[in-house]
């Protein structure tokens, strides 16, 4: 049984906090920092605060879960997959399924010999 830890919202305002310095480090940009600063300033003195950022912040990642893995598997999907199957169809040879052959039967007769070698070493 997996037990669920109950996080701190002091921690959850850490994070953020420490991700807009970061943010301004990178950027140059003082509304961060001042941002930065007065969540901290905020926090320190009331922890009703805190909860609502922390409870905003859970509700914001809960709506981004929904959100960003479509995202993503639409991102793959157009620039790795699509261009693979098409590439594969332009260049392959012969047909997979034995669609444009028309037979009595889709099956393939095998005239393999099995012996002792074949079983032991399948790959």
């Amino acid at each position: 049984m997996i037990k669920k830890t109950k996080i701190n919202p002091l921690s959850t305002v850490l994070i953020l906090i420490i991700a807009l310095n970061i943010i301004f480090l990178i950027s140059n940009s003082k509304e961060f920092l001042y941002a930065s600063v007065g969540l901290g300033a905020i926090v320190t003195f009331s922890s009703k605060a805190a909860n609502f950022v922390h409870k905003a912040w859970m509700g914001l990642a809960k709506i981004l879960s929904y959100i960003v893995p479509n995202i993503l598997l639409t991102i793959i999907f157009f620039l790795l997959l699509l261009p693979l199957s098409v590439i594969s169809k332009i260049f392959r040879k012969g047909d997979l399924l034995n669609i444009n052959k028309p037979s009595n039967s889709l099956w393939l007769d095998n005239e393999r010999v099995f012996t002792k070698d074949y079983f032991e070493k399948p790959w």
